[in-house]
């Protein structure tokens, strides 16, 4: 495991959102918290899986290129579970992480890169 620096550009149809962080690398895994939310990446292949948590709720969303996949959304205190249509258009995963995608008919687009070491 080593601390790097990672930075996240989200665009979507109304801004673009850039922040840098201190995250954990391993084998295909990035680690990083983005305010207090805990933010997991975890990669195979041609696949990502994304996790955003923190005390109230649980985002997982799940990529693979071309294709429609399910992602859950927990809210914690409430223990409601809401199931989410996520449609990957495009999943690049080389010295960098891009992920282009649709969540509710919205389009999205969150590219991760992984600099230097801390």
């Amino acid at each position: 495991m080593a601390k790097k620096q990672i930075t996240t550009v989200l665009k979507t149809s109304d801004e673009i959102v850039k922040k840098e962080y201190v995250g954990i690398v391993s084998n295909n895994a990035i680690k990083f918290i983005d305010d207090d939310i805990i933010v997991s990446l975890n990669w195979h292949d041609d696949s990502l899986t994304m996790t955003r948590e923190n005390d109230q709720y649980q985002l997982t969303m799940n990529f693979i290129a071309d294709k429609k996949t399910k992602g859950i959304y927990l809210l914690k205190q409430e223990q409601v579970t809401l199931d989410l249509d996520i449609v990957t258009d495009k999943l690049i995963i080389d010295d960098r992480i891009q992920v282009q995608y649709s969540l509710d008919g919205e389009s999205k687009e969150y590219v991760i890169t992984i600099g230097s070491d801390i």
